[in-house]
Formats: structure tokens, sequence, C-alpha cells
């Protein structure tokens, strides 16, 4: 059995992403501070929740802006570090040295991804300066938190899209849940409704949507990303390091050699390919079948995901070194359409049994 190693660019990217999960957690907790100052001056017979934002130590404020600017560069810086990402890894059995490395598409979702969470982080930061210069709490903080969430949510959608595509171009190594970004963006957006829908409304607008927006933001997000952050960390730190290969990669390839990505099957394979509609793989053949009140599928639903994620880079590796024999003249071009169609058709069904296998999972 070989090993999976992460390269410098993915174990940096994987510290940052991991230091700065930890520091929005305690964003989380800092705001869960405040929470609790809120609810002791709290008068829930006069439903007054944007004085008692005034009640909380500005101080506890101050803390969590900071935070949240120092969370969200170090969130984007590691993202960026995934630039010269590669996963490299040995199988000495069947096919020697392999690298998996991250495609102009992958790295452009990083990028983007990046720059909207710097977006939120300068928020964050007009908000603390503003604080520091003496303006109000009442009036700074509703203020972030109406258009705070945008640009988080914006990056938490982008997110989600990268992380498949690091598990699906790393055979899994890379395996991050964009989910977790996704549910804190959401606790954030809902707060931002309240108080936006009650900034529209004028002067006076019924003030149990400003209650809703400060318990959602206090109450709601601040759990979220203590939580889903916490989590997030553990994730981070697993991607820095060396693994044993869940299986081998089942493409063959030459003898031991410099690292590069596996090479395709000759023409007389690629022709047998061209005949399946969908390919069938080494994993889809020998998985077993979950069985009804079989204990130990929970357990083994992670590596078949993981398996799968496998599968999914050895066709998207066929298909790009395929390509490159169709550019050189050495594949007509009806036996590379009718290959790549099989290949991409393969890709979507296995990207449906990882769905598939994830519902399983959370049930």
């Amino acid at each position: 059995m070989g090993e999976v190693v992460p390269n410098r660019s993915v174990r940096r990217a994987g510290t940052f992403l991991a230091v700065g999960s930890g520091v929005w957690a305690f964003h989380g907790a800092l705001m869960f501070v405040a929470l609790i100052q809120v609810l002791l001056v709290f008068d829930f017979a006069q439903l007054n929740p944007i004085e008692s934002i005034a009640a909380v130590d500005r101080t506890v404020y101050l803390a969590a802006l900071a935070v949240a600017v120092v969370a969200a560069v170090l969130f984007a810086v590691g993202l960026l570090a995934f630039r010269d990402g590669a996963v490299t890894g040995t199988d000495p059995g069947r096919m020697g040295a392999y690298e998996y490395r991250l495609s102009h598409g992958t790295l452009v979702k990083a990028q983007v991804t990046a720059g909207l969470l710097v977006a939120y982080g300068a928020i964050a930061l007009w908000a603390l300066l503003s604080l520091q210069q003496g303006q109000a709490s009442q009036d700074v903080m509703p203020l972030f938190w109406i258009f705070g969430p945008i640009p988080l949510v914006l990056s938490a959608a982008a997110f989600a899209p990268l992380c498949r595509s690091l598990a699906e171009e790393t055979g899994g190594f890379l395996y991050l849940r964009g989910t977790l970004l996704s549910a804190y963006a959401v606790a954030n957006l809902l707060g931002a409704v309240f108080f936006g829908i009650a900034f529209l409304l004028g002067p006076d607008p019924p003030e149990i949507l400003n209650t809703l927006g400060v318990l959602s933001q206090l109450l709601g997000a601040s759990f979220t990303g203590a939580a889903d952050f916490s989590i997030f960390v553990t994730e981070a730190l697993a991607v820095r390091r060396t693994r044993r290969a869940v299986k081998p990669t089942p493409v063959a390839s030459p003898a031991v050699g410099p690292l590069r990505a596996p090479q395709p099957p000759s023409l007389e394979s690629t022709t047998s390919v061209s005949r399946e509609a969908v390919p069938s793989g080494e994993f889809a053949a020998s998985r077993p079948k979950p069985v009804a009140g079989d204990a130990s599928e929970a357990m083994r639903l992670p590596s078949d995901i993981e398996n799968l994620y496998t599968s999914i880079a050895e066709q998207r590796l066929f298909l790009a070194e395929f390509e490159n024999e169709w550019r050189e003249g050495r594949v007509d071009r009806s036996t590379f359409d009718s290959v790549s169609s099989a290949r991409r058709q393969r890709i979507d069904a296995l990207r449906k049994e990882i769905a598939e296998t994830q519902s399983r999972l959370t049930e």
C-alpha cells in the first residue's frame, strides 16, 4: 500500500485554514459573550433590542470585530496558498509514482472566494474603526450585521463548489466540507434580513424585527460559527498529513519514473471503452452493497465517499491525457468524442453516487 503526500503549498494552505478557522470559532465565542450581556439588560416587556446593544461592553465588540478581520484574512491566505498545490502518491504494486495537480478553474474559485472573504474582513474593519472613533455601538453593529453577510454569503456560494473540485482533483485527499461555511453564512444572512426589513420600514419599525435580528446574530450566528469552525479546524489539519492510500489507483501506467499523472490506456483499450455507455470502475464493482441494519455501513460510508472522489480524479486525469493524444493526432475525432462522452457520463454517475452516499451518511 502506497502513501499520499501533500506538497508544501497544500500543507501551508491547511495551516492557514486551520488557524483561521480556530480564530473564527473564537469570534463566535465572543459574540456569545455579547449575547449574555444583552440578555442581562433586555426588557422583554418593552422589546428594546437596539438599546440593549449598547449595554454590551465595547471591548467585547472591538475584540470580536478584530478577530473577524484576522480570521477572514487568514482564511483567504489559506485559499490562495493552494496556487501551487499538488498531491503526490506512490503505489509500488501497480503504477509507481503519480501526481494530482489543481486545475486553473479550481484556483480561480479559490481566488474568488478569498477576495470575497477579504471584502467581509474590510467591512468588519470599518466597523472596528468606527467604534474606536467613538461611534455608538447601536449605530455601528446593526450596519455591520446588515452588510457583512453579503460578501460572506457570496464567498460561501463559491466555497462549496471549490471544495468539490478540490476533492475531485486530488482523489478525495483534499476533502473539506463547504457546507460548514454555508451554514454560518446563512445564519448571518437571517439576522441581516430582519435588520434590513426594519431599516427599510423607517424610523419606527416593529421592534420584533430588531429583536429577531439581534438574537439571530448573537445566538444563531455565534453558535453556528463556534461549532462549525471548530469542526473545520480538524478538516483543515487533515489536508496537511501524509496518509496511506485508500486503494491503488486503477489506471495502468509505465514503471516508476518522474512524478506525473497516470497515463491513459492504449488506443486498443480506448476503443473498447468507447463501446461502454458508462465505464465501470474497479471501485464500483468491488464496493459492498449496503445491507439494511448493517452497523458497519456508517463506518464504511466516509471511506466510500473518498474512494468515489478518487474514481472521479482518475476519470479527469484520463480525459486530460486523452485530449493531449487527440491534439497530437494520435486519436481520431470520432474516437475522442465517443470516449470523452463516456468518461464524462461516468463522472456524472460518480457525482450522483457521492450525493446519495452523503445523504445516507446524514440519516
